[in-house]
């Protein structure tokens, strides 16, 4: 299993989106990706505005941040994303920070996991600059609801996660 997620993400760089209802298993999958790109591959691992009081639950290898002052060749989870990038808010000084820094994330050789219910209330320049969608069991409405960018690919995801042999996620990746 590990093999088939160093093929799907690439380690070196880019912003992967991990989607789907409320309690299952996005956060744990982003927490789980860092671990093995850590393993894997070495790099520096952060997640970024995880509240004070939980940091004692992370691992040694995972440090908290809570500024977008990136360290360069890092992996960054950014748990429950629409808390800091809201689609509402597009104006905000964070929301332009981070529409900057996506387009900076091949120089910085960043690898960026955005874990959010919805693609709706993301920020526009998050989605964007997606090189990979994640999507874990979407709520029942949630491709009805989802961006036009998104939808087609949600309602897909729907289809295939609600077969009998459903897979744990489905994956869209360049």
């Amino acid at each position: 299993m590990e093999d088939k997620w160093l093929e799907i993400v690439n380690p070196d760089e880019g912003l992967y989106l991990l989607l789907g209802r409320k309690r299952y298993g996005k956060s744990v999958l982003g927490y789980y990706l860092l671990e093995l790109l850590h393993k894997e591959i070495g790099k520096d691992c952060y997640v970024y505005g995880l509240p004070e009081e939980k940091t004692h639950l992370l691992p040694d290898f995972i440090t908290p941040i809570y500024n977008l002052d990136l360290p360069e060749g890092s992996i960054i989870l950014f748990d429950e994303a629409y808390i800091s990038f809201h689609a509402r808010s597009p104006l905000s000084s964070i929301n332009k920070a981070m529409d900057t820094l996506s387009g900076l994330v091949g120089q910085k050789g960043i690898l960026g996991l955005f874990v959010s219910q919805q693609s709706r209330k993301l920020d526009i320049g998050v989605i964007s600059a997606a090189d990979g969608l994640f999507f874990k069991m979407p709520s029942m409405l949630q491709a009805k609801f989802e961006r036009p960018e998104i939808r087609r690919l949600s309602e897909l995801s729907l289809i295939h996660i609600s077969e009998p042999t459903r897979p744990l996620y489905i994956s869209y990746a360049v």
